[in-house]
């Protein structure tokens, strides 16, 4: 099977997805604690989950396709607005502990049986950072994005930790 066939294939069966209402959403907690493990603020928002993560689910339904499983979380500092057509956080932070990490994976239920995927890890923080942003990727350091989240300006200081609980729901 040639690319254009594959592109078609997967066209095909996103189409056939949005016909039968079939969809993932995204939700993403964030718990701020301070040094000692005090909880400072937690937030809960629905996010977007991006054109290039959905192509990508498809080729990890399909047969016969390859596509990675997503496993990674990042953090960035832009808050430009989240876009269907974004591939990747528009600043990832790199440094004092913010870099992308492979978080705990598990299968939860949130209104069937083993309906979500959920993406747990807590960054520690050794300098102080803001941050702005937060994704989901199948790659440690490139890949395919599959959602994105605005968090609001985060300002964290050295010894805080900020626990990030990501959820993508099918529906």
């Amino acid at each position: 099977m040639d690319i254009n066939e594959i592109v078609k294939k997967i066209k095909e069966v996103i189409a056939k997805i949005k016909e039968d209402n079939v969809s993932l959403k995204g939700k993403v907690t964030m718990i701020h604690r301070d040094n000692d493990g005090n909880v400072l603020d937690k937030t809960v928002w629905t996010n977007l989950i991006v054109d290039a993560g959905l192509d990508e689910v498809i080729k990890l339904i399909g047969g016969g396709l390859t596509g990675s499983k997503f496993e990674y979380l990042a953090l960035g500092s832009d808050n430009t607005s989240p876009a269907a057509w974004d591939t990747a956080l528009w600043n990832e932070i790199t440094s004092n502990w913010g870099s992308r990490v492979q978080a705990t994976v598990t299968q939860e239920t949130t209104n069937t049986t083993n309906d979500t995927l959920r993406l747990d890890n807590t960054f520690d923080f050794t300098g102080s950072l803001t941050i702005e942003e937060v994704g989901v990727f199948n790659d440690p350091s490139a890949g395919t994005m599959l959602g994105r989240k605005l968090s609001g300006t985060k300002s964290l200081s050295s010894g805080d930790s900020l626990q990030i609980i990501y959820d993508i729901i099918a529906s």
